[in-house]
């Protein structure tokens, strides 16, 4: 009998071949044949090579204490507090360094306890920093019993507990070596899906890849001292303190959009291991909330910051990807970032089919929405060739919020021969996107794509009020105003308003997790994976990308100042919000809107009846009803 592997399953065989393949440029090329050892002639007992080689002197007690100081001067800091304290140990089979206040050895001796403690870890392949933790106090546990703390550095360290202001720190080493694992894999060729439109790639030729796996050298983890019985805003974050707090009536400028985020920002003065710690505080605050009730966490923010009320959150089941769909993801968003790496084009990634497809659009419109123009009229032209209507969805998001007009006739052109009942509501939800320009690129992609079966739906906008004004709605019972407003978020800043925490048990192991970005360290380079490939000191920094609260409309990179360390063009997501106004807010709307476009429809109507009259190829005054009685359209009940 046959088995068959699922479609999804093949594709990620053939993924996982060309993920491993980034390790070397060579990965391709077979290895170059091992010379045959050279046969040396006996040498003659009167040979030099003979003679026996100068004994090595001792190394002097004074010259290792050297050593030693300059050592820890390495890793703590030359002129740092821990680097003068009485206590300095160097753990080689380890590679842990140890600067301590006091030094008292157990009974067991296998545990050594230490006073006002700092210990540097192993730098990590990604990173030439040292990881320095602190502790009021911390008990070490070692692999064989010892008689004086002087033996502790020819010992193994199986375990160490740090006390710490906040609660506890817990190390379990992983690899003492950071020995790097390399793997062969061989792919045969293998049609990936028989999709009928267009057909998929198909590895023309078996393929040798190596792969490195890097262990993390220690599996490091936070016990934070949290009281269950504090009041619920004891675990949110403050505001954050922004510069566009005030928004513009009727602003178009996206620099001047208000920006929104989840919490206070941290100071660049801050230590790196304390603003790992920080982070790790935060994160196990979220999860504290989170075990009382589902999406607590974020329940509690919604209800207690106004500057987040009315964001589009997601919650439950919909905000959650499918085990299946995640592991996909995770997947494609390793080739994605890796592409270059590759010396890959689009066109080379495999396609499948169904949720496969579906995780490949997911990937490629996250990681290249900010992209330059280029990238994404390639990127267009791509999700063209994919049949899903998760492409055709992404292909009509990029015909009204893309700038350039290369990239929208690049999207326009793949929606040509897309079914129209896939694309329409986007297309028709651009004249009520607050970002005016929005709704003339939803008119021109109709005209441009011949829609004559939206003219009813155009003549409905002239019914409809500029969609930037205040309404009342009903809140709680009583009438209040609101109005739709376009907000930015900080891409980097802003994982934990985005994501839930992914060190829990519930986080499947499959699911794609992203450390939060330090402020006070450089961000990964893309080259890098952008953070998707950074190994982290802790997985209590983690969020998991399947669950997203706030999915956005569109991304730009923007300039940001006083960015260092971080670079000065970030990425910045849009989305809108429904903010409850005040009177005095509502009577500045209004004052604008008779200033900008005094006794002339709103640039919504402007745009719909361009699209009327183009569409139509005929002419009537710019009132919903002429515009019915020309092409005879009744009006809908």
């Amino acid at each position: 009998m046959v088995h068959r592997l699922p479609r999804f399953s093949v594709t990620i065989l053939v993924l996982a071949a060309l993920l491993v393949a980034a390790s070397d440029g060579g990965a391709q090329q077979s290895a170059p044949k091992t010379p045959a050892p050279a046969i040396e002639a006996p040498r003659s007992p009167a040979s030099p090579s003979t003679e026996l080689a100068p004994v090595p002197q001792k190394t002097s007690k004074q010259e290792l204490d050297a050593q030693l100081a300059a050592r820890m001067e390495t890793i703590f800091g030359k002129k740092s507090e821990a680097a003068r304290r009485p206590v300095l140990l160097w753990l080689p089979k380890t590679r842990m360094a140890i600067a301590a206040k006091e030094a008292a050895l157990e009974q067991d001796g296998r545990s050594v306890r230490f006073v006002d403690v700092s210990l540097g870890l192993p730098e990590l392949v990604v990173s030439a920093k040292a990881q320095i933790l602190h502790g009021v106090e911390g008990v070490m546990t070692i692999d064989e019993r010892i008689t004086e703390i002087s033996q502790l550095s020819g010992r193994i360290v199986l375990n160490v507990e740090l006390q710490t202001k906040n609660g506890s720190v817990i190390m379990s080493p992983l690899s003492f070596n950071r020995k790097i694992v390399s793997k062969r894999i061989v792919e045969t060729p293998v049609e990936v899906s028989p999709a009928p439109m267009p057909a998929p790639p198909v590895l023309a030729k078996p393929q040798v890849f190596t792969a490195f796996s890097i262990a993390r050298p220690f599996d490091i983890r936070f016990n934070f001292n949290l009281d269950a019985q504090a009041p619920v805003t004891d675990f949110l974050p403050s505001a954050a303190k922004m510069t566009s707090n005030a928004p513009l009536p009727f602003n178009e400028d996206l620099a001047k959009v208000t920006e929104v985020g989840f919490g206070e920002a941290m100071s660049k003065d801050t230590d790196t291991n304390q603003a790992m710690e920080s982070i790790a505080h935060t994160v196990a605050k979220i999860n504290q909330l989170n075990s009382k009730k589902h999406d607590g966490f974020m329940l509690a923010m919604i209800e207690n910051r106004a500057d987040l009320r009315g964001l589009p959150f997601l919650m439950g089941d919909h905000c959650r990807s499918s085990e299946q769909q995640a592991n996909l993801f995770r997947t494609y968003a390793e080739v994605v970032h890796r592409m270059g790496q590759f010396a890959m084009r689009l066109a080379d990634l495999p396609k499948g089919s169904g949720e496969t497809q579906r995780a490949l659009v997911a990937a490629l419109m996250q990681i290249h929405m900010p992209e330059s123009e280029q990238t994404r009229v390639n990127l267009a032209k791509f999700l063209a060739t994919i049949e899903h209507i998760d492409a055709t969805k992404a292909l009509a998001r990029m015909t009204i919020f893309s700038a350039e007009d290369t990239v929208r006739a690049a999207a326009i052109d793949g929606l040509k021969q897309r079914p129209e009942r896939d694309y329409k509501d986007i297309l028709l939800q651009g004249f009520k996107y607050p970002l005016p320009v929005v709704a003339t690129r939803s008119a021109e992609a109709l005209v441009r794509l011949d829609r004559k079966d939206v003219l009813a739906d155009l003549i409905d906008v002239l019914e409809r009020p500029d969609p930037r004004l205040p309404v009342t709605e009903k809140h709680a019972g009583r009438d209040v105003m609101t109005v739709r407003e376009l907000v930015k978020v900080n891409h980097h800043r802003n994982c934990l308003l985005c994501h839930a925490p992914g060190n829990t048990d519930s986080t499947p192991a499959m699911a794609l997790k992203v450390a939060v970005p330090s402020p006070v360290e450089p961000l990964p380079k893309p080259t890098e994976g952008g953070g998707y490939r950074t190994i982290p000191s802790t997985p209590d920094i983690l969020v998991r990308i399947d669950m997203t609260y706030l999915r956005q409309d569109f991304s730009l990179m923007m300039p940001v100042a006083d960015a260092h360390p971080w670079p000065e063009m970030q990425r910045f997501d849009f989305l809108v919000r429904t903010r409850q106004v005040t009177p005095t807010e509502v009577q500045a709307f209004e004052s604008r809107r008779e200033a900008d476009e005094p006794g002339r429809p709103s640039v919504y109507h402007r745009a719909a009846l361009f699209a009327l009259r183009e569409l139509s190829g005929r002419d009537a005054e710019a009132t919903p009803q002429a515009w019915r009685k020309l092409l005879n359209i009744a009006k809908r009940s």
